[in-house]
C-alpha cells in the first residue's frame, strides 16, 4: 500500500478503581457516583452487549469524570457476522446529509460493524478481522444521552447531563462539557481550507491543559466524522485533513466492510489511527487502529502489527428518537 506523507470497598468497588485507572488524570470516584454505576450495571449483567472495542487510556487531556469509563462497558452489541457487498469505494452510502439546525431532542442513529474477538482484558492482542460483530446505537444531537439495544431486546439508556435524574438511570458527567463541535456549531465552522484548519489547530476546550497539538486536530476531525455532517462541512474536513501535520495518506484502503475509499492516518507513540473517507461523498467508511511499533498503553505491551480495532459505518442518519431506524 502506498503512503503519501502530506505533512503540512470490596470485588465491586476494586473493579470500578480498575476502570478508574484508566485514566490516571481524573480525581477520585465519589462513593454516591460510584453506586449509581452499580445499580446500572447490575441491571444490564445479563443483557449487557459487548462493547466495540476495549477501553484504554487515550492521551485526551480534558477532564472526564471517572463514571465515563464504565460506559464503554455497556455502549456497542455484537449480534454475529454480517457481509456486506462492496461498492468499491463509489457512492457507499454510510452517511445522510442533515440540516445543521436540526433539533438538539432528535437521534443520531449508526449500524456499523466492527472487528470483534477481543476482550476488555487483554485489549493490547488485538482484534480478528474476519469476526464481525454488527452494532446499532443512538446518541442525542445535544449530546445528552445515548442508547443502544441490549441482548434481552431492551432499549437502554446513558445520560450525559449532570445533576438530572433520568428516572434513576446512571449519568455520564464531562467536566469540560461536550463535544467542541456538535451540530450546535457545525453551521458556523468555515468551510474554506485555511480557515478550518487554524479553527481545528487552535479552539480549545475551556479546560484544556497545554496547547492543541495536530493529534488533538485529528482527533477532533475524527469525532465531528461520526456525525451525519453538512455536505459542505464533510467535504471541508476530507480537504483539511492532509494538510493537519503528521497525516499520512493511505489511497484505497479497505474498511471493515470491504469497500475501498481514501484513508488518512496519524500515528502517535506507535499507535496509528486511520479514518477511511469515500472520495465521492467525503463521509465517513470506517476506522481502524494498529500499532506500527511496539508500544506501551495503560502498562500492556502492545505489539508491532496488533490489530486494535476496524470498523465499517453502514448507516447514519437523523432520527425522532432512540430506537427509530
Amino acid at each position: 500500500m502506498n503512503e503519501l506523507d502530506m505533512t503540512g470497598g470490596g470485588r465491586d468497588a476494586g473493579e470500578l478503581d480498575a476502570l478508574r485507572d484508566l485514566r490516571a488524570d481524573i480525581p477520585p470516584m465519589d462513593q454516591s457516583v460510584r453506586n449509581d454505576i452499580r445499580a446500572n450495571l447490575f441491571t444490564l449483567t445479563d443483557d449487557a452487549p459487548m462493547p466495540k472495542r476495549a477501553p484504554r487510556a487515550r492521551k485526551e487531556r480534558r477532564a472526564v469524570l471517572p463514571i465515563a469509563a464504565a460506559v464503554l462497558l455497556t455502549v456497542g452489541i455484537g449480534v454475529g457476522v454480517a457481509v456486506v457487498r462492496d461498492t468499491g469505494g463509489a457512492s457507499s452510502g454510510v452517511q445522510s446529509g442533515t440540516d445543521p439546525r436540526v433539533g438538539p431532542h432528535k437521534w443520531i442513529y449508526t449500524r456499523s460493524l466492527f472487528a470483534s474477538g477481543g476482550s476488555m482484558s487483554t485489549w493490547y492482542k488485538g482484534v480478528n478481522p474476519s469476526a464481525l460483530s454488527r452494532q446499532e446505537d443512538w446518541r442525542r444531537v445535544d449530546g445528552e444521552g445515548k442508547a443502544f439495544y441490549n441482548r434481552s431486546g431492551k432499549l437502554s439508556f446513558f445520560w450525559t447531563t449532570a445533576g438530572v435524574s433520568h428516572k434513576g438511570r446512571a449519568t455520564l458527567i464531562y467536566a469540560g462539557g461536550g463535544p467542541l463541535y456538535s451540530f450546535a456549531n457545525y453551521d458556523r465552522l468555515p468551510t474554506d481550507t485555511e480557515a478550518l484548519l487554524h479553527r481545528l489547530t487552535t479552539d480549545r476546550y475551556r479546560n484544556q491543559v497545554g496547547p492543541t497539538n495536530p493529534v488533538d486536530a485529528f482527533d477532533r476531525v475524527e469525532d465531528m466524522l461520526q456525525d451525519p455532517l453538512p455536505p459542505r462541512l464533510a467535504k471541508a474536513l476530507y480537504r483539511v485533513l492532509h494538510r493537519i501535520p503528521g497525516v499520512v495518506v493511505r489511497p484505497r484502503l479497505t474498511d471493515a466492510a470491504g469497500r475501498r475509499g481514501d484513508g488518512f492516518s496519524f500515528t502517535d507513540g506507535g499507535d496509528r489511527k486511520t479514518v477511511i473517507i469515500d472520495p465521492v461523498s467525503f463521509r465517513l467508511m470506517g476506522t481502524s487502529e494498529d500499532a506500527v511499533t511496539d508500544f506501551r498503553n495503560a502498562g500492556d505491551l502492545v505489539r508491532k502489527g496488533t490489530l486494535l480495532e476496524r470498523s465499517a459505518v453502514i448507516e447514519c442518519k437523523i432520527v425522532n428518537k432512540a430506537g427509530q431506524r
